[in-house]
């Protein structure tokens, strides 16, 4: 059983609602969703709310977790959604999604770890695909339970892999969040 299935429901409580109070991301979601050729891949789903918030805007979605527990929650939470436990450290060799996100999925990786998720995003997106990818990039105040990585780092392995950098967004956090910068990266693969 992984942390996360153990703490699946305090999670999904506590992130259900997350893009309700983080008016920037739901933005750059609409702004992403626009002209999405292909489906979309949400990886380290978690509850299923990126993917369920993809699909109301009419996009074709699958999202994937490591926890069987998350899985199950986000089957629950938007049954109109192909969830599925898996791993994006091995997405398989297959080219076939028009879009990736990732929200704070790379939060508990090393850097090899990170530099491996990266290409197993790349291989599977169809080219011209595009990537989302969120992440704590700083951090003002605390210990966080998770990996805070450098902007210029995650830039750095994006543009190693192959990705093309299209926009970099970082924002403070919001009254409710943990005292981290995050940053928002929208990338392609050529």
């Amino acid at each position: 059983m992984s942390n996360y299935d153990q703490k699946a429901e305090e999670y999904a409580e506590n992130y259900a609602d997350i893009l309700e109070r983080t008016p920037l991301d739901r933005k750059l979601l609409d702004v992403f969703a626009l002209g999405v050729v292909g489906p979309v891949l949400d990886v380290a789903c978690g509850p299923g709310h990126v993917a369920g918030y993809l699909v109301e805007q009419g996009l074709e979605v699958r999202g994937v977790d490591l926890s069987e527990r998350m899985v199950e929650l986000a089957r629950h939470n938007f049954p109109q959604v192909d969830f599925e436990v898996g791993n994006l450290l091995r997405l398989g060799e297959r080219e076939e999604f028009g879009a990736i996100t990732a929200f704070y999925a790379v939060v508990h990786l090393s850097d090899r770890q990170l530099e491996r998720a990266l290409a197993e995003m790349f291989k599977a997106l169809l080219p011209g695909g595009r990537l989302l990818l969120t992440f704590h990039s700083q951090l003002l105040e605390g210990r966080p339970e998770y990996r805070i990585f450098p902007v210029e780092q995650v830039k750095s392995a994006l543009q190693e892999t192959g990705f093309v950098l299209e926009v970099e967004i970082q924002r403070m956090p919001l009254a409710d969040e943990d005292l981290t910068r995050r940053c928002l990266i929208w990338a392609v693969r050529p």
